[in-house]
């Protein structure tokens, strides 16, 4: 009987073997089986396939639109991008001194010109990969708010910051002019606090924030508004460490909360006139700009209050704010010459030595020829403080020796009137 078992324990094992090595087998003609399928289905679906079409470079992508461009045209800014026309025009009427990509404000109202080199090759790309233009159509951006009071219910009411960037934006949309309704609406409806709160924020929430209070600011109950909840530290914090951008914005809100007097010693005393000569010197762009605009703001004797234009004035030169001056009235674009050529006038106020000695008289006689007709006011306005300084009469034989005479005489006879005015005073 053992042996019997023995014999049956042994057939069972090669059984088991025999059928381990069969089920192997199976699995392996199993894979390989649907492997080999997998591979035809491919190699057929591939045959059956066009290549794909080439991706446009993206420079002929519009960045508002991001579709190919049809009729490409530059926008004069610093950044020096095209955009689709229409989708630029429609842009431009309601931020005519925005970049759409960057965000940062100009001055002045931004023009453009038609990009032809560029339209010729998105012409000849089309025809290359056989793509078809698209009929035109007007574009039109997204709607999202119905008024001021539904954009700051959404600010308020943001679960992050993507929420409360695009509500920021909205609002700052709004108040893009310079008429009051929609900046009180904005104040009312209890925006300033969200936004100062949003100027301590990293990221791009700072930049944002400072960009619609700085719109918010062009309203007088406003501005006040915005002091009394503290926004100038914040924005004062900004030009001294934020971003490149944040900077630039921020300045820009600082100019125009110095529009009033009253907020001049809370700007200086909250430290703003040392980061404000660094982003003169060392800034980007039309950072520089606003940057001597603020300056300028900060020295403007707007209602006869001395003591604090004397104070600020003398502030920047202890910053040695006035040689960047000098440099920008030298090298800076038409608007950062005419601001920094405001600045140095209001200085030389209170300080003829200063801004003489850093230079300034060839700078602003150069500024009399080249510069636009608001900066030769402001070149033939300082150069007449430098005059007038009885205690350095060497400033009048600099300014003969510098040239100013014959454009002087120029602008005497064919200037502005305010023009007129200041050369005949350097003249007298």
């Amino acid at each position: 009987e053992e042996h019997r078992l023995a014999k049956d324990a042994a057939d069972a094992r090669l059984q088991l073997e025999e059928l381990q090595r069969d089920h192997a087998t199976l699995l392996a003609n199993s894979k390989f089986n649907e492997q080999a399928l997998l591979d035809a289905i491919c190699a057929l679906s591939l045959q059956d396939l066009p290549p794909p079409p080439e991706r446009p470079p993206d420079h002929f992508v519009c960045p508002i639109t991001t579709h190919i461009m049809d009729d490409p045209v530059i926008l004069h800014t610093n950044a020096g991008r095209s955009y689709e026309r229409a989708a630029l025009v429609e842009w431009l009427s309601r931020n005519p001194c925005r970049d759409p990509v960057t965000g940062v404000e100009s001055l002045y109202p931004s023009s453009y010109t038609p990009n032809r080199s560029l339209k010729e090759a998105i012409v000849e790309w089309r025809r290359r990969h056989n793509v078809a233009a698209l009929p035109p159509t007007p574009w039109r951006p997204p709607v999202r708010y119905a008024d001021v009071a539904d954009a700051v219910r959404h600010l308020v009411a943001a679960r992050d910051a993507e929420e409360r960037e695009s509500a920021a934006r909205a609002l700052a949309a709004f108040c893009d002019n310079f008429e009051a309704d929609n900046k009180i609406a904005a104040r009312e409806a209890g925006a300033i606090a969200p936004l100062i709160a949003m100027l301590c924020r990293r990221g791009g929430e700072a930049e944002v924030a400072a960009t619609a209070l700085s719109k918010l600011s062009r309203e007088d109950k406003t501005q006040i508004a915005m002091i009394n909840a503290g926004a100038i530290p914040p924005l004062v914090g900004l030009v001294t460490s934020g971003t490149s951008g944040a900077k630039e914005v921020a300045a820009a809100a600082l100019h125009d909360l110095a529009v009033n007097d009253d907020n001049k010693f809370a700007i200086v005393k909250a430290g703003a006139i040392p980061p404000l000569v660094d982003l003169v010197t060392n800034g980007r762009g039309s950072a520089k700009e606003w940057a001597a605009a603020a300056l300028r703001g900060l020295t403007t004797n707007k209602d006869n209050r001395v003591l604090v234009h004397k104070s600020v004035a003398f502030a920047i030169v202890q910053a040695e704010g006035v040689p960047p001056l000098v440099h920008l009235v030298d090298s800076g674009t038409d608007g950062a010459k005419e601001q920094a050529a405001w600045a140095l006038s209001n200085v030389a106020v209170y300080d003829t030595f200063a801004v003489a000695e850093a230079g300034a008289i060839p700078r602003l006689v150069d500024l009399l020829t080249s510069g636009t007709e608001g900066a030769k006011l402001r070149a033939a306005l300082g150069l007449c403080f430098l005059a007038a300084n009885k205690g350095r009469r060497g400033n009048k034989v600099a300014i003969a020796k510098a040239g100013a005479i014959p454009p002087l005489i120029d602008l005497v006879a064919s200037g502005t009137d305010g023009a007129k005015a200041e050369a005949a005073g350097v003249l007298w």
